[in-house]
């Protein structure tokens, strides 16, 4: 039997569609939007199992906003992503607790861009990328992406950033200090 090829963005046609639609997925602010647990679990091992083991026909995914789920369904949909600062953390988070390893892929390099283009001068974009490992740290187990982030900050000599950063520490969580 030959295999069939298919475009990576076959299953945007039947994104929201009602007969392919059997999963619904809760969003925020009582939005909901269905999705194919074909294509879901195409991507993750994680959604596989639980529509496997329970035949789950339902996702709760309010604790993430609306935009960022939909991003995130779409790019599994299609098996491609334009990431930006706004919604970044929490695809990167669901990308992470589903287990969607090429996406997973796609947002350690989205970062590692964001570490080696950042503008030490400016401190908003620092303290961003700083906060950003500072929770990739703390809740995805990844200690090296904070070494990544001071080497940067070191290498750029941006000491003004520490001492604007520390000014009020103590209104920092301990995480933050540390």
């Amino acid at each position: 039997m030959a295999d069939i090829l298919l475009p990576a963005n076959f299953g945007l046609d039947i994104l929201q569609c009602r007969v392919h639609g059997n999963v619904t997925l809760l969003l925020a602010d009582d939005v909901t939007m269905t999705a194919s647990s074909v294509i879901l679990s195409l991507n993750s091992p994680v959604l596989r199992n639980l529509f496997a083991e329970t035949g789950a026909t339902t996702l709760d995914f309010r604790a993430c906003s609306g935009a960022a789920v939909q991003c995130f369904v779409r790019a599994l949909y299609c098996g491609s992503i334009g990431l930006d600062t706004v919604l970044f953390r929490e695809i990167n988070k669901m990308a992470h607790h589903y287990e969607v390893g090429w996406l997973v892929k796609r947002c350690h390099g989205y970062f590692n861009t964001l570490i080696a283009d950042m503008d030490t001068q400016d401190y908003d974009n620092v303290f961003y990328v700083v906060e950003e490992a500072r929770f990739q740290s703390d809740t995805m187990g990844d200690s090296l992406v904070v070494e990544r982030v001071v080497k940067r900050i070191k290498s750029s000599g941006a000491a003004g950033f520490v001492e604007k950063y520390l000014v009020d520490y103590t209104e920092l969580e301990r995480s933050q200090v540390d």
